[in-house]
């Protein structure tokens, strides 16, 4: 199942070449039951995305109701938005595909590599270069850390990083995922669960010894692999991490959950 749509319209392969070959950003989506987590978020990327690169307003209402015609009768699915520099205004493309899953666990490498105005979801970039290198390796993704050694995010999701006092996201040039940025509003929720949600610098090596991946899985240290230029991150289940109390894991892991239904949004 792959439906690709441009401001509503199945396109021609020119339309569609002329579309994809312009400057743009967008936003990645999992769509369940017709629902999806955070999605006014997703709005919100778009919108202040479009106003940097293109000097453009975004109206959510008509974004949303591109996302329905694409899906159609479709409740479970991968929804990409796109958002391509027009002859007049930006042009949006909707794509719709299965529904995917980050699986568990996850072999990660580290590269010294951060994207360019990381705070926009670009089109392209070199992590995807990275990615495609973490996967001849042998790894499920590339790590994206700085030429200090500092830790950023993988090519594809913010990571997290479960410590005693709580939940750490690196402060370093990064994209403010969905998940984080819930994860941040989960704040409050969480002080009554004794969890805290903080940023802070995060060196490589530190983070060889206790991680987490987007607030929901701990990590050891990886095999080898440490060649001066490759380090490796092995993520494993929640509750291997001996750096952890599993009741304290729990009470985070809940802090975060309370906040799902404040921020699951109908689409129709």
């Amino acid at each position: 199942m792959t439906t690709i749509e441009i401001d509503g319209t199945e396109p021609r392969a020119q339309r569609l070449l002329e579309t994809v070959s312009s400057s743009g950003h967008f936003t990645a989506m999992q769509v369940r039951g017709g629902k999806v987590r955070g999605v006014a978020l997703h709005m919100q990327r778009l919108e202040a995305a479009n106003r940097e690169l293109f000097g453009a307003d975004l109206d959510p209402d008509r974004v949303r109701a591109l996302i329905r015609h694409a899906l159609r009768d479709v409740k479970d699915a991968s929804v990409r938005v796109f958002l391509y520099e027009g002859s007049s205004q930006p042009v949006t493309m909707v794509t719709v595909k299965q529904p995917a899953e980050i699986a568990t666990p996850q072999g990660l490498m580290s590269v010294r590599y951060q994207r360019p105005d990381a705070h926009i979801k670009h089109v392209a970039t070199d992590q995807g270069h990275y990615r495609r290198l973490a996967h001849r390796m042998g790894f499920d993704d590339a790590l994206l850390t700085g030429d200090a050694g500092v830790v950023s995010e993988t090519s594809m999701t913010n990571i997290g990083f479960f410590v005693d006092e709580g939940v750490v996201w690196p402060d370093a040039p990064m994209l403010h995922g969905i998940t984080i940025r819930r994860h941040g509003l989960a704040t409050r929720a969480g002080a009554s669960f004794g969890c805290r949600v903080v940023r802070r610098s995060v060196p490589h090596q530190r983070s060889r010894a206790r991680s987490g991946r987007s607030g929901r899985r701990s990590t050891h240290p990886g095999p080898g692999g440490d060649d001066g230029t490759h380090r490796c991150l092995r993520v494993v289940a929640v509750g291997t991490h001996l750096g952890t109390d599993r009741n304290l894991l729990k009470r985070k892991i809940e802090a975060y959950r309370r906040t799902r239904e404040e921020f699951d949004r109908v689409l129709s």
